[in-house]
C-alpha cells in the first residue's frame, strides 16, 4: 500500500512538464498546488485567511501534509511527533479541527488531476486513502488539543464542535 503511494508520488513530483496541460501549469507538482488550492478555497473559502495569497505559506503546508502521508513509515519510528508537530504549525497558521474533512476531500482529487491518464487506478486511491486517513485523524486529535488550549476552550468543547460540524 505505501509503496504504491510513494511511486504514485514520485511520479507527480518529479513527473514531466505538463506542456499547459493544467492552465499554465509547467510541472504535475505546480499543477497539484494550484489544484488542490483552487478546490480548497472553493469548498471551504475561510481557509483562504489562513494563506492569503502567500505561495510559499500554501505550498510548504501541503508539501509538509504529503511528506508526512508519504513518509508514514519511517515518520512512525519516530512516535507521532512530526505529525503533532504538522499539526501545531497548522493551527498556528489557523487551522481547525473541522478543517481536515475538507482537505481529506479535496487532496485525492488534486492528486488524480495530476497523476496522469490511467494511472490513477482505484487500488492508487485506496492506498492513498489508508495512509492519508491514519495521517489526519493523528493531526485532527493533535489539532483537536492544540487549537483548544491556544483559543482558552476546554478539549470537550472543541470536540463537541467538531462532532457537531461532522455531523452536518
Amino acid at each position: 500500500m505505501l509503496k504504491g503511494v510513494k511511486r504514485n508520488w514520485a511520479m507527480i513530483s518529479e513527473g514531466p512538464e505538463t506542456q499547459g496541460s493544467f492552465n499554465g501549469a509547467s510541472t504535475s507538482l505546480v499543477a497539484l498546488y494550484d489544484t488542490f488550492f483552487a478546490r480548497l478555497f472553493l469548498l471551504e473559502p475561510s481557509m483562504r485567511s489562513m494563506f492569503g495569497d502567500n505561495m510559499i505559506r500554501q505550498s510548504k503546508f501541503l508539501v509538509g501534509l504529503v511528506n508526512i502521508i508519504v513518509k508514514m513509515e519511517d515518520m512512525l519510528k519516530q512516535g507521532l511527533s512530526p505529525l503533532y508537530s504538522f499539526a501545531d504549525r497548522s493551527v498556528a497558521m489557523g487551522a481547525r479541527p473541522e478543517h481536515y474533512e475538507v482537505i481529506a476531500e479535496v487532496l485525492p482529487i488534486a492528486l488524480e488531476a495530476c497523476a496522469g491518464e490511467g494511472v490513477w487506478t482505484p487500488d492508487i486511491a485506496g492506498a492513498w486513502r489508508d495512509v492519508m486517513s491514519f495521517a489526519i485523524l493523528a493531526v485532527v486529535e493533535r489539532t483537536v488539543e492544540s487549537w483548544g488550549s491556544t483559543h482558552g476552550t476546554s478539549l470537550s468543547e472543541v470536540q463537541l464542535t467538531v462532532q457537531k460540524w461532522w455531523a452536518r
